[in-house]
């Protein structure tokens, strides 16, 4: 918390953004540990997890970017049971919440039945004039409150994408820092989104610092084990 001053501030208020972010991040920690482990308890875990997420805020679609990463490593290691279990752990637990939401909310309900349609009317009303504005908004409310934070996370992610050029990357981290990534394209496409459909996109700054809480203590774990592989490991000297 001291590193990510935002996840603290929020800590003191009664927003679900905490909740959703201990979620969120246990999710992904137990998939980082079947992914070095190959541990299917720990990808069920980390689907619960995932799942219960979606309890704390169904708006957020980062429930998706665990389940893409578990799906494609589960097809590249031939690991058929997990290629179902995790979706299916993930669905069992997210659909009776989203049912009941629906039966409550007919807005959200007339959104999802319609998310084709609203995906079309974005496309059509795409202006990438825009862009330079959505960057601006975007390094001032969620990059520059953190910056220290992600000044650090783009000094590793360098290191660790040189080693990848120079065939010395470890693939666990590879896979966090895509995660990760993923995550900040995907923030950055739905306020974009917003800036598309809604004249006061502007105006929600701290929402956006709040949807992107759980960049923190990602980042802290990526850098983390990161420098662990970098520094920490060195080969075994031979004995005369």
């Amino acid at each position: 918390m001291g590193l990510s001053s935002g996840l603290f501030d929020h800590a003191l208020i009664t927003y679900t953004n905490l909740a959703y972010t201990v979620f969120l991040v246990s999710g992904y920690l137990y998939l980082f540990e079947w992914l070095r482990t190959k541990d299917r308890s720990a990808l069920i875990i980390s689907a619960i997890m995932v799942a219960l997420s979606t309890w704390s805020r169904s708006a957020e679609p980062f429930w998706l970017v665990p389940l893409f990463v578990a799906t494609v490593v589960s097809l590249a290691r031939r690991d058929w049971k997990s290629v179902v279990f995790y979706p299916a752990v993930i669905l069992l637990i997210r659909q009776p919440w989203q049912m009941f939401e629906k039966s409550h909310a007919k807005s959200q309900a007339n959104l999802v039945s319609t998310a084709s349609d609203t995906i079309q009317k974005a496309a059509q009303r795409i202006d990438f004039s825009t862009l330079p504005s959505v960057l601006q908004y975007y390094w001032e409310n969620v990059i520059a409150p953190n910056g220290l934070l992600y000044s650090i996370f783009i000094f590793v992610a360098a290191i660790i994408l040189l080693r990848l050029y120079k065939h010395r990357a470890h693939g666990r981290d590879l896979t966090i820092l895509t995660l990760i990534l993923l995550n900040i394209f995907g923030t950055f496409a739905g306020i974009y989104y917003f800036s598309v459909f809604y004249t006061a996109w502007r105006d929600i700054g701290g929402s956006a610092q709040r949807m992107s809480l759980f960049f923190g203590p990602l980042i802290i774990y990526f850098t983390a084990v990161a420098t662990y592989q970098i520094f920490g490991t060195r080969p075994a000297k031979s004995r005369k």
